[in-house]
């Protein structure tokens, strides 16, 4: 990928990326804007060159995590690969993850734990399918705020 944000300015399909927003083991996330709907989105743009021999198998991994819908997940909205590169397009939720709020290492007291796993996206993982929950990627940095 080169060096953290260098593609800024960049478009990537049919999306601008205008923003440097975070990097995780797997991808570096841009905040992005659709070149015709003027739309803000959130850019997965993953660590890896994929063949096209794998291709069909990311787009139905793509399809499954999409229809994961519950108000602490974000919501997936398209996806592509671009010169193999991978990429998936998410709502942008300007309030940020719970990375932001809560750096690795954060002490958190009883009190807050205790709500975060009464009102934890944990919830809508009892109503996904098997094959949802393997694609899932509920890190703090994949899990929203509202």
């Amino acid at each position: 990928m080169g060096e953290q944000g260098d593609r800024v300015g960049q478009q990537v399909g049919n999306y601008l990326l205008l923003r440097y927003l975070d990097k995780g083991s797997f991808a570096e996330v841009y905040l992005g804007e659709h070149r015709y709907l003027e739309l803000p989105v959130a850019i997965k743009l993953l660590h890896v060159r994929m063949q096209p021999e794998a291709h069909a198998a990311f787009q139905r991994e793509a399809r499954v995590i999409a229809h994961v819908q519950h108000p602490h997940i974000v919501q997936v909205r398209d996806y592509g690969i671009e010169e193999q590169t991978p990429y998936l397009v998410m709502e942008y939720l300007p309030n940020g993850t719970l990375r932001t709020r809560h750096p690795r290492g954060t002490r958190l007291f009883l009190e807050q734990i205790i709500f975060r796993q009464a009102s934890s996206p944990c919830g809508p993982m009892r109503t996904c399918s098997p094959e949802q929950i393997a694609t899932s990627r509920s890190r703090p940095i994949s899990i929203m705020r509202s």
